[in-house]
């Protein structure tokens, strides 16, 4: 065994930030970019096998190791999602896997105490986001609450679309390119000191010839699995025993399986083993080979829960103890460790996902071979979102025999189609003409007809090519796979061609098209890869006839209820014939429609308003959960068909109107027109960010405050002046705290003019908003006496106690009480969450107060609280003091130094001060 610093080569990796998008980085690059975002927040996707585990654990060797400086003095835990049971937090995780010694496993709640007070120290990896458990709630890994902590959290694509906002940096893996794949094998074959085997690999693959694409295409998929880490680490094995790599998924992994099953063998005591080599896949024994089918099943149970670790109890109850034993000897299993030192359910995986998939692949290919699955049992392997890799193993394994899993899939059905141009391209080019003859053999005289139809349209895309349709299928995905916007240009350019006489058939073509684009759509979880202008040009060119083709051939493949989305964003040439009642007859199309993305550029508040009007007496908007229609200029819009859509829409969870240009009229209209008690009951779900509140009445104003979200995750508070609130709002609010209380931790006030609210009912501030750990109060025209007159009032009725005031730059605060600010930090119970910026404070006085309330509190009572005297030297220093304040300073501060130096206290103290001035 090698540890990973001797193999680990970095893989390719795009990272997206708010600043740049997709760009190529080194690993050491990624860590740079984190460490200068202390704390950060980093997601990783990538698909299985393609290195997200190996990277996080190559970040915590060198962590552990001190290899890198990047998490230097910080406290580093691995936490696996698949260990993180219902009603947990990551946090819970962790110290549920902390391993304690003696009494103190019973109770961990000091453990706990401690990581809560820690997390800026903290760096969290979560490994494996679609190893989820289905009731855990995905909500969590918003992280929310692990704010001032470094997360990095890895999963598979197509489970992180909700969260992805919450991070400041994506990262895509991509595995391993040509260079890094010549680089790995070199490493490989060096460690294993053969490097002329590694030159010979390399030669093969063409890795040192521009004729690397004719290996490529020889090795077809092969190629893609070689981008794995893993995978590779099995070809370079295979090329060390046996100087050769097969060229196709099937036998590729029946050449893993002889692998793993010979390095048994080769290790194994012959006296006691005496079975022989296994030359071809065909010579396993029938004992190895049925253990493996029964892993298979087992697996094949667990993938369709998305679950990659099994009990002992299911391994028992399905293959007995001898056969685990068996597979624990020869390497298709391992025992996992304990989810904690205290929980000794046993559990086992295999060494890796892919082989998981590849085993399953491998039974139900015998099964269906041998035995045959029903079409229930075929419908469920065909549909199930967490079968993708399963499904493509099972047609690899079956072969030429792949339509025995295929002819379950002839319906006219939009999701059936798509499902034919996603995986026929792992049947063989020598297998084709078979498979398609029994297909055909095997359809219906009906769906034969609508197939024809979809033929028809896909010869004219492919200009007249006259292949089978679903090999037109397989040919378009990759298409659209490998660049979709030049897909929706090329319909684009049809439409923009057609003209009377063309029109039927160019409606039915983009209606046939939208088959494959709308479902890619829907697979790949990414609303934003499949705009559908194309279809709103259809529209806008053919009015009633393209609406009326496109709602007959959705339903003809039932493509209707498989929609889920509609995301259309205007050109700078805008579509002026389309109105609000044709976007409502394309919506009535879509009984399942659950997302609505449109930005016209002109008309637009009228546009809505007829669309609105038009849907008010169907379904059209009951399953919403997210209508965005922000940056446009809605001004012209009927406030009550706003309104409308909030009643309807019980589900939603973004009404998007930011920056649209409403009044406080419109607003007030809208929230007239909502159920009061519905709407005081749901929060965070309107952002109406940057549009006129300012005339809202108070009551209004408070059933909306809770409601209220906002764009910036990374900054989540509620910002009076965004969203154009007054001071005299604020003042109305406040002259009642009793009566309200909102959830907002976070209250921006910045901008705001408070000059004419008394210091005493800024103090109710904390009232209304109990939750609050951070108020910023910035360029709000204060004076000291208003903030002194707030103070008092909060220390008067107990109402600080959190750290709760962030900023007062921008105000003027000469004539401030110094013992107000020295109390705020001295006698805070958190001081570390404190930070407070003022502008403008008379320093001289306010050093000799700060002497003598240090002196009489801490030199005469003897208070040990050094931390908050640490902290406020740490303020004092923070850029306001001049040379002779500073020479001042330093004296006193050698003062309080030397007069502890003696006390046996001072020691703690003293560094947990220092460590929160710095």
């Amino acid at each position: 065994m090698y540890d990973i610093s001797q193999m680990f080569t970095d893989p390719v990796l795009y990272t997206s930030t708010r600043e740049e998008r997709n760009k190529l980085t080194t690993v050491q690059e990624l860590l740079s970019i984190i460490k200068s975002r202390d704390p950060c927040k980093v997601l990783i996707t990538g698909n299985g096998g393609i290195g997200k585990t190996t990277l996080l654990r190559y970040i915590s060797y060198n962590w552990a190791t001190n290899s890198d400086s990047t998490f230097a003095g910080k406290i580093l835990f691995l936490v696996n999602v698949r260990d993180i049971k219902v009603n947990q937090t990551i946090i819970d995780a962790i110290v549920y896997r902390v391993r304690l010694k003696n009494s103190l496993s019973k109770n961990r709640t000091h453990i706990k105490t401690f990581i809560e007070n820690h997390k800026r120290d903290l760096v969290i990896l979560i490994d494996g986001l679609d190893e989820l458990q289905p009731a855990v709630d995905i909500q969590m890994f918003k992280i929310e609450d692990l704010e001032d902590s470094t997360v990095i959290l890895t999963s598979r694509p197509g489970f992180t679309e909700t969260l992805r906002k919450h991070f400041d940096i994506h990262v895509k893996v991509e595995g391993f390119d040509t260079e890094h794949i010549k680089h790995y094998i070199t490493r490989y074959f060096k460690l294993i000191g053969k490097p002329n085997l590694g030159q010979d690999l390399i030669a093969t693959f063409y890795l040192d010839s521009d004729l690397n694409h004719h290996w490529r295409s020889y090795y077809n998929n092969i190629f893609e699995l070689s981008s794995s880490p893993f995978l590779l680490l099995k070809m370079c094995t295979m090329w060390q025993h046996y100087q050769m790599i097969p060229s196709d998924f099937q036998y590729f992994f029946k050449e893993i399986f002889r692998l793993i099953l010979n390095q048994y063998i080769n290790r194994s005591d012959r006296s006691t083993m005496p079975t022989k080599a296994v030359k071809d896949f065909d010579s396993i024994t029938t004992e190895h080979k049925n253990a493996m089918l029964m892993l298979g099943n087992v697996s094949y149970i667990g993938l369709q829960k998305n679950v990659f670790k099994y009990t002992e109890e299911l391994l028992n109850e399905l293959m007995g103890q001898e056969t685990l034993n068996l597979l624990l000897k020869i390497g298709f299993l391992y025992k996992d460790e304990p989810i904690a030192q205290d929980n000794f359910t046993d559990a086992y995986r295999c060494p890796h996902p892919l082989l998981s998939e590849a085993l399953a692949g491998f039974y139900l290919s015998n099964e269906i071979d041998t035995l045959g699955l029903d079409s229930k049992e075929c419908k469920k392997l065909r549909t199930n979102p967490h079968l993708h890799m399963t499904r493509i193993f099972t047609i690899s394994f079956l072969g030429p025999n792949a339509d025995k899993l295929m002819k379950h899939w002839l319906a006219n059905k939009a999701s059936n189609y798509y499902s034919f141009s996603k995986y026929f391209k792992y049947v063989k080019e020598e297998n084709e003409g078979k498979i398609l003859k029994s297909l055909d053999k095997d359809m219906s005289p009906k769906m034969k007809i609508h197939v024809e139809h979809l033929r028809d349209s896909f010869k004219q895309y492919f200009s007249g090519n006259n292949l089978h349709l679903i090999q037109l299928l397989k040919t378009f995905s990759d298409e659209i796979s490998k660049n979709m916007y030049q897909v929706r240009n090329n319909i684009v350019l049809t439409i923009d061609e057609s003209n009377e006489s063309s029109s039927d058939n160019v409606c039915r073509f983009v209606a046939h098209m939208s088959i494959l684009l709308k479902l890619y759509q829907v697979d790949q979880n990414n609303i934003l890869l499949s705009s559908d202008n194309y279809l709103i040009k259809l529209i806008d060119k053919w009015g009633d006839k393209a609406l009326e083709i496109i709602s007959n051939e959705w339903k003809n493949y039932s493509l209707s209820e498989e929609i889920r989305s509609f995301v259309f964003f205007e050109d700078d040439e805008p579509y002026r014939h389309i109105n609000g009642s044709e976007l409502c007859r394309l919506f009535q199309i879509l009984p399942n429609l659950e997302i609505i993305k449109i930005r016209f550029s002109t008309y637009n508040g009228l546009r809505i308003d007829s669309m609105v009007s038009e849907c008010k007496h169907s379904e059209t908007f009951v399953r919403l959960k997210e209508f965005r229609i922000s940056f446009q200029n809605l001004s012209s819009i009927n406030g009550s068909s706003l309104g409308h859509i909030l009643n309807v829409s019980r589900d939603l969870a973004n009404f998007n109107l930011s920056s649209c240009s409403l009044s406080s009229k419109q607003i007030t209209e809208m929230l007239n027109e909502v159920d009061k008690n519905y709407l005081k009951s749901k929060e965070n779900f309107i952002n109406l960010e940057v549009n006129d509140l300012s005339n809202i009445d108070r009551d209004l104003l408070a059933n909306l405050i809770n409601a209220l979200k906002v764009s910036d995750s990374k900054d989540p508070g509620l910002s009076w002046k965004r969203h154009h609130l007054s001071a005299k709002q604020l003042h109305d609010l406040l002259m009642s705290p009793w009566r309200y209380k909102f959830r907002w931790n976070s209250l921006i006030l910045d901008g705001v003019d408070l000059s004419l609210i008394k210091g005493n009912t800024l103090a109710n501030i904390f009232i209304i908003f109990p939750n609050l750990t951070r108020l910023s109060m910035n360029d709000c025209n204060l004076n000291g006496t208003i903030v002194n007159d707030m103070l008092s009032e909060c220390y008067k009725n107990n109402i600080i106690n959190k750290g709760d005031l962030k900023s007062l730059k921008g105000n003027d605060l000469m004539n401030i009480h110094d013992k107000s600010i020295i109390e705020l930090f001295v006698f805070r119970k958190n001081i570390s969450n404190v930070t407070l910026e003022i502008e403008k404070l008379d320093f001289h006085n306010f050093i000799i107060t700060f002497y003598e309330y240090i002196y009489n509190r801490f030199l005469l009572q003897n208070l040990t609280d050094l931390k908050s005297v640490f902290f406020l030297i740490g303020f004092m220093m923070g850029g306001y003091l001049n040379t002779l304040y500073t020479r001042f300073f330093f004296v006193f501060f050698i003062m309080v130094f030397t007069h502890y130096m003696s006390r046996s206290e001072f020691k703690s103290n003293f560094s947990d001060g220092l460590s929160t001035v710095c």
